[in-house]
C-alpha cells in the first residue's frame, strides 16, 4: 500500500526563500528538508499497487503551462490551532 497525494513541485528560488523563513524556528515544529517542499493539491490516501499504477498513468497525461504563484504569509491548519497531519 502507498500513501498518495497530488502536489506541485516548487521552484528552487521559492524553496530557498521558505528555508530562510524556517531558519527562525518555531517551537514544536520540525521542518522537512528543503528539497521535499511542495504545494499539496489533493491527498488521495492509501492505495494498492493496481490503483497506484492507474493513478500514475492518468496523472502523467496531465499537461499544464506554467503559471505565477505568490505566497502571502503563513498560517496553520486547522486555523488558529496547533498544526497537525494525520497519518
Amino acid at each position: 500500500m502507498s500513501r498518495l497525494f497530488v502536489a506541485l513541485d516548487l521552484p528552487q528560488e521559492l524553496k530557498n526563500q521558505i528555508r530562510e523563513l524556517c531558519a527562525f524556528g518555531l517551537p514544536g515544529l520540525a521542518w522537512v528538508d528543503t528539497e521535499q517542499l511542495h504545494l499539496s493539491l489533493r491527498f488521495i490516501g492509501e492505495v494498492n499497487e493496481h490503483e497506484f499504477d492507474r493513478i500514475k498513468t492518468c496523472l502523467l497525461k496531465v499537461q499544464q503551462v506554467s503559471f505565477p504563484l505568490t505566497l502571502r504569509g503563513v498560517g496553520t491548519f486547522p486555523q488558529g490551532k496547533i498544526p497537525w497531519v494525520t497519518t
